[in-house]
């Protein structure tokens, strides 16, 4: 990953970073090409999903952020989103003249308002059988509640439309004067975060796989500008009791009914130390996790190794039924069991953040898999076209480990993380 990926009014399309085309030129050659493309992914950073829909030899157009090289050579296409406020409409617009799907990923900021009011949600939630935080809607609180609330250092503010923890604040009423109706107030719980994935197609929702949520604190010179729960990775599957299998399910059978979904979505919960699974958001499109899941279910031979998620979700939004009866009985089997993790082998993806400002040199970065120890393989991803200097608090790469049953996974992620670290560091002193 590289900050910025480019100058944000730079609106010139970029062809695998080849020089910019133009508008007319652009729609010509990917109509005259072999390799048309079949929709748009736009988000933050899009390489996992233009990677799933690349396994499944399906060309796409990508618009993000970054531009990373991985993300470049994965697609047919590549385009700077302009700004986060700007990037469903570029990406609409370039999906429109290519006549296909604008797909929004994991990661994007785009301002969206709720899917449905509160007070649903906790309706549904509830009927399901789980619980959610007490959670409140700005617009419902006076300025002498908010600061109440505040005070006792338990409560959160959730931007409306933000993800991946990036609109996630302690509520601090010196602070967060400027609330939008939309934004939640919300209890703040303790316990493991999780991703659980979900894909619906036509009147059908299943649940197909769990991750563990791997969050970072972000501290800035201003200690109440601190991001307490940014995205930082998953670590999968994991899997749960089939009680809470069962809840989880007919949560996401009834907000695929109501909000009327198509492909896959994903819900956040927090796993609480008295077991209590605690709902906190539905995200009705791809998440960052889908990459872990994507993974198992390949190794699982539910997958085919010339399938992809992605490609489920282009082909349910546009009506189709990619999953078939077989696949769903394999899927309700294996999510439906209570596994140990030593039973299975672990799959860790970790966004490596700058801790202190870094120089990041692509040719030193080990792009296909390295041995680290018997059973334990990782590779680096999410990297920068050029040379970068990239600021504190900034994505620098994402880390990927795969290790065998019993292997110690933590430990491994941190030493890799270590190896990089260090790397990264001594480039400071290059010429």
């Amino acid at each position: 990953m590289q900050p910025g990926g480019g100058d944000p009014r730079d609106t010139n399309l970029k062809w695998n970073g080849s020089v910019p085309l133009s508008v007319e030129n652009d729609v010509t050659t990917a109509n005259a090409s072999a390799d048309r493309p079949h929709a748009v992914v736009f988000g933050a950073s899009v390489r996992w999903a233009a990677q799933s829909f690349h396994r499944s030899g399906t060309p796409v157009l990508a618009c993000d952020a970054f531009g990373d090289q991985d993300t470049r050579s994965l697609s047919v296409g590549w385009r700077h989103w302009g700004s986060s406020q700007q990037a469903a409409e570029v990406a609409r617009q370039w999906g429109q003249r290519h006549r296909v799907p604008a797909i929004e990923v994991s990661g994007s900021v785009c301002s969206l308002k709720p899917a449905m009011p509160w007070h649903q949600w906790k309706s549904l939630v509830e009927a399901a059988g789980l619980v959610v935080p007490e959670t409140i809607p700005a617009g419902d609180l006076s300025m002498s509640k908010l600061r109440e609330l505040a005070h006792t250092g338990n409560w959160l503010c959730k931007r409306s439309g933000s993800c991946g923890g990036l609109g996630v604040r302690q509520l601090n009423f010196d602070i967060n004067r400027d609330f939008d109706e939309h934004d939640l107030i919300q209890q703040r719980v303790v316990g493991r975060p999780l991703g659980i994935v979900a894909f619906r197609q036509q009147s059908r929702t299943t649940v197909i796989g769990a991750c563990r949520s791997i969050t970072k604190k972000l501290n800035w010179t201003d200690p109440d500008d601190c991001l307490p729960f940014v995205y930082a990775g998953s670590v999968g599957t994991c899997r749960l009791p089939h009680l809470k299998w069962n809840c989880i399910s007919r949560l996401a059978a009834s907000l695929g009914d109501v909000l009327d979904l198509r492909g896959l979505l994903n819900l956040d919960f927090v796993l609480s130390r008295s077991g209590a699974l605690w709902c906190l958001e539905i995200n009705s499109r791809p998440s960052a996790s889908c990459e872990i899941v994507e993974w198992d279910l390949t190794r699982r031979e539910i997958l085919s190794a010339d399938d992809s998620l992605m490609r489920w979700h282009l082909d349910a939004i546009n009506g189709g039924c990619p999953v078939r009866g077989n696949q769903y009985a394999h899927i309700n089997h294996i999510t439906s069991i209570r596994s140990t993790q030593r039973e299975c082998p672990t799959r860790i993806k970790r966004v490596l953040y700058a801790r202190r400002p870094l120089t990041v040199i692509p040719a030193q970065l080990p792009v296909h898999p390295v041995m680290l120890a018997s059973g334990v393989r990782a590779w680096v991803t999410d990297i920068p076209v050029d040379r970068t200097d990239v600021p504190r608090n900034t994505p620098v790469v994402t880390m990927h480990l795969e290790c065998d049953p019993n292997v110690p996974a933590a430990n491994w992620i941190r030493r890799f993380e270590s190896q990089l670290t260090q790397q990264l560091a001594m480039n400071r002193g290059d010429s």
